[in-house]
């Protein structure tokens, strides 16, 4: 019964113990801030960055591209070009009147990470819209 009792007491001892040795190995959570407008003119140029970082640094050297798909047809992978510690930087000029998504994928410390937004770019293509519910027959 004592062995029980000396075995239960270091059990509770051990789990009370010190944990900043498992917690400091975690690996830490790669952050990305995508920021630009949502809402666009026709054939005018807009920035749009992600600001990469893995805890409280910066990352120098991600795999940043982006990606920008439209329902009107669109469908682009565009790499990013670094502006400045951590931030990589797309321009791009919408061609046509719809809602675009611009998606930025991110590599770097054995991650991935993929934030979007959503554009409207010119009406964001509520003419053609209403223009194909009229033509569909009910």
């Amino acid at each position: 019964m004592k062995k029980w009792l000396v075995a239960i007491v270091f059990l509770l001892l051990a789990g009370c113990g010190n944990n900043n040795a498992a917690q400091s190995s975690m690996p830490l959570e790669l952050k990305v801030a995508l920021e630009g407008p949502v809402k666009a003119e026709l054939n005018k140029p807009y920035v749009y960055q992600a600001k990469v970082s893995y805890g409280k640094e910066t990352v120098k050297d991600a795999d940043v591209q982006f990606e920008i798909t439209s329902n009107s047809g669109v469908d682009e992978m565009k790499p990013a070009k670094q502006s400045a510690d951590g931030t990589y930087e797309l321009s791009y000029s919408f061609r046509a009147d719809s809602m675009y998504t611009i998606q930025s994928h991110v590599s770097a410390k054995d991650q991935h990470t993929m934030p979007k937004l959503e554009v409207m770019a010119g009406n964001g293509g509520i003419k053609e819209r209403n223009r194909k519910k009229m033509e569909t027959p009910k």
